[in-house]
């Protein structure tokens, strides 16, 4: 996997984004609160959201920080971004995240979710990298991913859902099927990952832990 070579699937991803989110069957949005529950946000945080799409989760940001916080994104999908709403596309950049204009120890916490899943080896490393140099010290981060889950009885809940929403697809939105047989892909990529990668940086503490039968990654911490 290799998040630029993926860009023209989220290019077609982003033009019914909002079906997506149905596949989850309203979970989703959950697990972005449980994400940002991680994090720790609180009043006046400045944060940035990382591979950010559409900035679905900025509302739920934006009730821990308070009107004295900021939040602003990052993604390399031009696309996606045009999706946020108008009053927050100045707070969005278009850029790579491990080549982004961001300054070094500029914010009190990081959140991305559920783009680490097309990332290679080398982004993975390069995405904490990231993280490490543009987080305060004593900052969080927090990040969440979907993966094929390693219990064979929820590994086949996942597969039959994906698979029914792809008969729905292809009925409805031909165009959709190809990226829910990508998100099969990047699920299955995913759960081999090497969880040490997310340890690399060595200013960075950080943990590790599954939720829904193993579903869900999350990955946390803080800057030393």
């Amino acid at each position: 996997m290799n998040y630029y070579n993926e860009l023209p699937v989220f290019q077609l991803l982003a033009k019914h984004y909002v079906i997506t989110e149905r596949l989850s069957l309203g979970m989703s949005g959950w697990w972005r609160s449980i994400c940002l529950k991680y994090a720790r946000l609180k009043p006046g945080d400045k944060v940035l959201d990382l591979m950010c799409g559409d900035g679905r989760v900025w509302p739920q940001i934006r009730k821990y920080i308070g009107e004295k916080g900021k939040v602003v994104g990052l993604d390399y999908c031009q696309e996606m971004l045009l999706n946020l709403p108008e009053k927050d596309r100045h707070l969005a950049v278009c850029q790579p995240f491990h080549k982004n204009d961001f300054s070094d120890a500029s914010m009190d916490s990081v959140v991305s979710m559920f783009g680490m899943k097309t990332l290679s080896t080398m982004e993975k490393k390069q995405l904490m990298g990231e993280i490490n140099r543009v987080l305060k010290p004593g900052g969080h981060f927090a990040l969440i991913e979907l993966q094929m889950p390693k219990n064979i009885i929820m590994r086949s809940l996942v597969k039959l859902q994906i698979k029914f929403f792809g008969l729905i697809a292809s009925v409805f939105c031909p165009d959709k099927k190809a990226s829910l047989n990508h998100l099969n892909d990047y699920m299955v990529h995913f759960a081999k990952t090497n969880h040490t990668i997310f340890y690399s940086p060595t200013t960075i503490t950080t943990q590790i832990r599954t939720a829904f039968g193993g579903l869900l990654l999350i990955v946390y911490g803080r800057k030393l």
